[in-house]
C-alpha cells in the first residue's frame, strides 16, 4: 500500500496552504534592545491521499539552540472530495522526539475541508516522528494513509 506524501516547509504564511492554517501566524522576529533576534515561528505542512481523500498536518514550531525545538501547535484537516464519509476518522501525530514517545490522537476526526486543533505546545530533541490517517467512508473499508519522517523537523 502506497500514500502519496509530500512535504510543504517553510516560514509559516510563506505557502497558501500554512495561510488557510487557522491561528497561523506570519513568520517575524523582534530585535531586542541588545540586538538579538528572537526565535521565528515556522511551519510545515504534510499530507496524504487514499481513497478519495487527502488528509493534511499542519505544524507551527520554533528552532530552538541546541537541537531543541518547541512545537507549538498540531493541527489536521481532511479534504474527502466526492467520496462520502462521516466524521469519525481517525487522525495521529507521533514524535518519537519527546521521552515517552507523545501521540495527539482523535478518533472523531472532523472530514470537512478545515483546519482542526489536534493539539498543543511541546518541547522535542531528535527523534522520528510521523502521522497517520484512517479516514471514515460510509458503506466500504476505511481507507488509511500515514508517513514517517526523519528525526529532524524541516
Amino acid at each position: 500500500m502506497t500514500a502519496a506524501v509530500a512535504l510543504s516547509a517553510g516560514l509559516a504564511g510563506a505557502a497558501p496552504a500554512l495561510a488557510a492554517a487557522p491561528g497561523a501566524m506570519s513568520a517575524t522576529s523582534a530585535t531586542g534592545q541588545d540586538g538579538a533576534v528572537a526565535a521565528v515561528s515556522k511551519g510545515a505542512t504534510w499530507h496524504c491521499s487514499k481513497g478519495g481523500f487527502t488528509g493534511y498536518i499542519y505544524i507551527n514550531y520554533t528552532r530552538q539552540s541546541g537541537r531543541a525545538d518547541k512545537v507549538n501547535w498540531v493541527q489536521y484537516k481532511i479534504v474527502k472530495g466526492r467520496s462520502h464519509g462521516g466524521n469519525k476518522a481517525d487522525v495521529t501525530w507521533g514524535d518519537g522526539g519527546v521521552v515517552p514517545r507523545l501521540a495527539y490522537k482523535t478518533h472523531r476526526g472532523k472530514q470537512d475541508g478545515q483546519w482542526h486543533w489536534l493539539g498543543g505546545s511541546y518541547s522535542r530533541g531528535g527523534g522520528d516522528y510521523g502521522f497517520s490517517f484512517t479516514f471514515d467512508k460510509s458503506h466500504a473499508s476505511d481507507p488509511h494513509c500515514g508517513k514517517a519522517l526523519g528525526n529532524r523537523l524541516p
